[in-house]
């Protein structure tokens, strides 16, 4: 005999089970085999999650409880049955996982990529100290071949020191085209 909360969620009319076993209900008879094993050597189950097959063919979870009804002489004539749909939480859960390792993977992307905007940042500041301290240079090697090249005593000076201008190239830094 079956209840009415049974009925609607297994969608089977009232007494419609009469005379059929609980295999009828299985999703995967073999894992139900076991779980029958097992209620039959304890007497009793609670709370056993197990895949059930509603009369739609739809594939229900279920949490499962059962205890042996037993007669005066201790043998027993029936089980009674208790059922907990648990598909609903089920997939909920299998849901809010995969949006976990979503969240999880997107954190690695993003935190990658702010590791990676750090280490392009500070490699743009040391290059642009590294051109600025060359500007420098140059200003004051400009400045001393300005001031000395007409004086005779320091033609020479001035004249390495250009040779020492010339051989500074700024452009050969290159500037990074990401953009920031």
């Amino acid at each position: 005999e079956t209840g009415k909360s049974f009925d609607t969620l297994f969608g089977y009319i009232k007494d419609e089970l009469i005379g059929e076993t609980l295999k009828k209900l299985a999703f995967n008879k073999n894992d139900f085999e076991i779980f029958l094993r097992g209620l039959s050597i304890k007497g009793k189950i609670s709370n056993i999650e197990v895949a059930l097959r509603a009369k739609n063919e739809e594939r229900l979870l279920a949490l499962v409880s059962a205890i042996a009804q037993e007669d005066e002489q201790e043998e027993v004539f029936s089980y009674l049955f208790s059922f907990v749909d648990i598909t609903l939480i089920k997939d909920t859960e299998k849901e809010l996982q995969e949006k976990v390792n979503d969240l999880e993977q997107f954190q690695k992307i993003t935190i990658g990529r702010e590791l990676k905007m750090v280490e392009l940042k500070e490699a743009l500041i040391a290059s642009q100290e590294e051109i600025k301290k060359l500007e420098e240079k140059v200003k004051e090697l400009q400045e001393f071949i300005q001031r000395f090249s007409a004086n005779a005593s320091k033609s020479k000076q001035a004249t390495s020191r250009k040779k020492a201008l010339d051989k500074i190239d700024i452009s050969e830094i290159k500037a990074s085209s990401r953009k920031y």
